[in-house]
């Protein structure tokens, strides 16, 4: 999947580490404490995703604010959502870094977790989720290395493409318990209107 992102460049604090200036006003700032941690759990991880269960109990981890599980969820679910889209929830339950995030932090996981983080060698892009070349150093996005063919441009070595899960939008979470039910049930038909 291709994302196209506009980014306001000038609209960033002096110092790298830090989020930007819009985040800081829109979130508390143990909100903002909480999404470091959680991004810090997804970009140190192999997979590069943080399970949901995780996730909330990175909670504890909180130091400016004592924060309830309940309350980790309602954050996540708010950095998820189509308004913020910061992070991306999978169908398996897990958190990942979304398009948005990687395009406007990518000076912040540069400097915080620059060796979790490299750059594609094709576009020489910032990459979070990359496919790594068997032969050489050399990481890839999953759509720059199908261009390549599964081959690395610089040694011509095999690279494996990273295995994809579906990201799923806030459009996309399961039913209710509530509607499932309406769902399955079959609808009984009135028999006394055709008695007549």
């Amino acid at each position: 999947m291709a994302s196209f992102v506009l980014i306001n460049q000038l609209d960033r604090s002096s110092d790298p580490t830090q989020l930007t200036r819009k985040a800081m006003v829109e979130y508390a700032s143990f909100e903002l404490e909480y999404l470091k941690l959680v991004v810090a759990g997804i970009v140190s991880s192999e997979a590069k995703e943080i399970s949901a269960t995780s996730a909330i109990n990175l909670t504890r981890e909180v130091k400016t604010k004592q924060m309830k599980p309940t309350e980790g969820q309602a954050v996540l679910r708010r950095f998820a959502s189509d308004e913020a889209a910061w992070l991306r929830l999978t169908d398996d339950d897990a958190y990942r870094l979304a398009p948005r995030f990687i395009a406007e932090m990518g000076p912040y996981l540069k400097q915080v977790h620059g060796t979790d983080v490299g750059d594609c060698g094709l576009c020489h892009q910032l990459v979070v989720r990359d496919s790594k070349c068997g032969s050489c150093p050399a990481t890839f996005h999953l759509y720059c290395l199908t261009t390549l063919h599964d081959k690395c441009n610089g040694c011509k070595g095999d690279v494996a493409p990273r295995g994809k899960g579906r990201p799923r939008s806030s459009r996309d979470k399961p039913a209710s318990r509530k509607r499932r039910q309406t769902i399955e049930k079959p609808a009984l038909e009135d028999s006394s209107e055709d008695s007549d």
